[in-house]
């Protein structure tokens, strides 16, 4: 498969879906919502966790979010 074929089926396939979520993502009243957001792997506007992310344990996500905080100035 070229390259080609692999960036027009990205765009074919996953396009529409990155959109829809930078749309949510936009929708939030802050940065800080945005990042709680991101850092906890939640989908939006279901705040369900991404299906690739399940793995991940709650608490694991809970402590890289608190470091997160901590270091960053939103």
């Amino acid at each position: 498969m070229s390259f080609e074929a692999i960036v027009d089926d990205y765009i074919r396939e996953y396009r529409p879906s990155a959109r829809g979520e930078l749309a949510e993502f936009r929708k939030l009243r802050s940065l800080k919502d945005a990042i709680r957001y991101a850092n906890l792997c939640h989908w939006l506007p279901s705040e369900k966790r991404h299906p690739h992310q399940y793995r991940i344990p709650a608490a694991a996500l809970l402590m890289s979010r608190a470091s997160f905080s901590a270091s960053a100035t939103v």
